[in-house]
């Protein structure tokens, strides 16, 4: 059975694995590089873990998925949320995880009296474009050189997505 919960500094272990492994697959989808997440020290790792932003998809005990929900303070802002990191292993890919754990995020989201999620997503990944999509989001604007690989310069598609708690007059699209 698949549960999505918070992740804290003892979910490390299982943790830093498939991090490395998001990276390791998907190395355009992420800012950190592979090398950068490898000199991480544990606890710094496990300090962020604790930090509440964290989030993890499992299969009974087994980590499968993770994502970050970065909530803002500001009393301006406070209504909007970025997912920062979303990963589920290829594994389980077309389970439904990757939306139990999007549902988890709104969930979350949403108690905290969010009501707008926003993401980036690079442009030449489609198949995240249409799972997000899928998931209510929609294409507000680009970010153009997000990054440079290889001298190469990659767009990110910035996408927003309005909870179920988005006041009346609140942009829709």
């Amino acid at each position: 059975m698949i549960t999505c919960r918070s992740l804290s500094g003892a979910d490390l272990a299982q943790w830093r694995p498939l991090r490395q492994e998001a990276l390791r697959l998907y190395p355009l989808a992420f800012l950190t590089t592979l090398e950068e997440e490898l000199a991480r020290a544990d606890a710094d790792v496990a300090k962020q873990l604790d930090a509440g932003f964290s989030y993890g998809a499992y299969d009974g005990d087994t980590l499968i998925g993770i994502a970050v929900l970065v909530t803002n303070k500001l009393a301006r802002t406070r209504h909007r949320a970025m997912v920062a990191t979303f990963y589920v292993t290829p594994s389980h890919h077309g389970s439904g995880t990757a939306r139990m754990l999007m549902d988890h995020l709104k969930n979350v989201a949403v108690a905290q009296d969010v009501w707008q999620m926003e993401l980036s997503v690079a442009r030449s990944n489609p198949r995240a474009l249409r799972f997000y999509e899928s998931c209510g989001f929609w294409i507000s604007g680009a970010s153009p050189n997000t990054i440079v690989v290889d001298g190469a310069p990659e767009t990110d598609d910035l996408m927003i997505c309005l909870l179920p708690n988005a006041p009346e007059g609140a942009t829709r699209r």
